[in-house]
């Protein structure tokens, strides 16, 4: 039944691409099944790589997109560090763990990289989609909350997803059991962990607010004025990412929301510069503050507690640094390096991508997020003020990134974060390149624009 499940989607997706468009298909078929089917469900095919539903999707919509010409795309260098994170993380695999495994992970590699990042960056802002994706992530994590609010309500370990999906589909998915903390439920939703559930609302958080800035809303259902229904839909995510309970990406929307309260004024340079002299002010008390809280043992502070969670994540860096750098070029391959006593789980991803694929991996990673972000940066920094303030798609995108870049310190990006991460940087590098569009992130057509040609003509008298 499974395979039924998985194929019907993917041939809607190729229905809609043929009868309307494939950012249409991308819009109302490939963005609610990134957000609505959890990853660890897929069909298990024999011999071959195991798409589970966005893949599938994707896959689908890659191949008609190319067959009408690759529309809205043209090479730029993020290209470059996309392919090589795609290919290190593949190659380290196989030299370390053989054909069998690489062949999968190649598989995600290209299905949960390689085209959700293509597609995005091809066909969002140049199709002028990018509110009605917005609207559409945000109005789905809100469905996704209230779903996952069952949780509260019973004492049942698994989600409505495990429940309704998981007759379907065997013996997939049943590890995934609620985690608690404070004697709370940590949500966790359809991406499996409560930190990337957090990661996903705290990030999407931005793209509401820009909606409520933008005054989108014009008609909703509960009959508010435009912006305050925006602000409604962004406090909900905000509860719902603090329903994660996750430390890690509630501090990561804090530092974003910094980055964006500087689009909200003219005088952007002076307030950044502020910032600035605020960071360097507070670094040195707090890194002292923080090397005296890790510095005890895990025992001796509880297990479970902030700090103990502190002391587990320094020692986490201190204990497998060796070991990557004993491996550094191509990694150790998957799961497959040296275990520390008592820290199995690496809860950073970026010493997991090292550890596992090398250090090839981890620079193209790490530049995708510094390379399309300071570009970000200076794009909003150096433009006109967006009005309304505060409406500016850029620092929206650029708040996007940072959730994710800080948040994957805490966590894998696996799951549905993985594509969706892409996806961010994809729409990013395709709002850096379109130069036809106002600020907000709204494309201005060829007819209503002011010709400009010939303006450096003198009339002489």
């Amino acid at each position: 039944m499974g395979v039924i499940l998985v194929i019907s989607i993917a041939v809607l997706a190729a229905i809609v691409a043929f009868n309307q468009s494939v950012h249409k298909s991308f819009l109302y078929v490939y963005i609610p099944t990134l957000i609505l089917f959890p990853n660890y469900y897929f069909y298990n095919f024999i011999g071959i790589p195991d798409p589970n539903f966005n893949q599938a999707v994707i896959l689908v919509l890659f191949g008609i997109w190319m067959m009408q010409g690759l529309q809205g795309w043209r090479f730029t260098f993020t290209d470059v560090l996309v392919f090589a994170y795609a290919f290190s993380n593949t190659y380290s695999e196989f030299i370390n763990i053989g054909y069998d495994d690489a062949q999968n992970l190649g598989f995600d590699m290209i299905a949960s990289v390689l085209l959700p990042y293509t597609l995005a960056k091809s066909i969002i802002v140049q199709n002028n989609i990018s509110i009605d994706i917005a609207k559409l992530l945000t109005l789905l994590l809100v469905l996704v909350f209230a779903l996952s609010s069952y949780q509260y309500i019973t004492s049942n370990p698994y989600t409505l997803w495990q429940q309704i999906l998981g007759t379907f589909f065997g013996h997939q998915g049943w590890g995934w059991v609620t985690r608690y903390r404070e004697g709370l439920p940590r949500l966790a939703g359809p991406f499996a962990h409560a930190i990337l559930f957090a990661t996903a609302m705290f990030s999407c958080f931005w793209l509401a607010m820009w909606l409520a800035r933008k005054q989108v809303w014009k008609q909703n259902i509960l009959n508010l004025s435009p912006s305050l229904f925006g602000y409604l839909i962004a406090l909900i995510l905000f509860v719902a990412g603090f329903a994660g309970l996750s430390r890690g990406p509630l501090g990561a929307w804090f530092v974003a929301g910094t980055i964006t309260l500087i689009g909200f004024t003219k005088y952007r340079w002076a307030l950044f510069s502020v910032m600035m002299l605020l960071l360097i002010g507070i670094s040195i008390p707090i890194v002292n503050l923080l090397t005296e809280y890790a510095s005890l043992r895990r025992i001796d502070v509880g297990f479970g507690s902030m700090q103990e969670t502190v002391i587990y994540r320094t020692q986490l860096i201190q204990n497998y640094v060796e070991i990557a750098n004993q491996s550094y070029l191509w990694g150790w391959g998957h799961e497959n390096f040296p275990t520390v006593t008592g820290q199995k789980s690496i809860d950073n991803y970026y010493l997991l991508l090292y550890l596992e694929h090398g250090i090839i991996a981890l620079g193209s990673f790490l530049l995708t997020f510094l390379y399309v972000g300071i570009r970000l940066f200076i794009r909003v920094m150096t433009q006109p003020v967006v009005k309304p303030s505060g409406s500016s798609l850029g620092f929206s995108l650029l708040s996007i990134l940072i959730v994710f870049a800080i948040s994957v310190a805490t966590v894998y990006l696996g799951q549905q974060l993985l594509p969706m991460y892409f996806l961010f940087l994809g729409w990013s590098e395709g709002y850096l390149f379109q130069r036809n569009f106002d600020f907000s992130g709204q494309v201005i057509p060829t007819t209503s624009r002011r010709l400009t040609g010939f303006q450096f003509k003198r009339v002489l008298q």
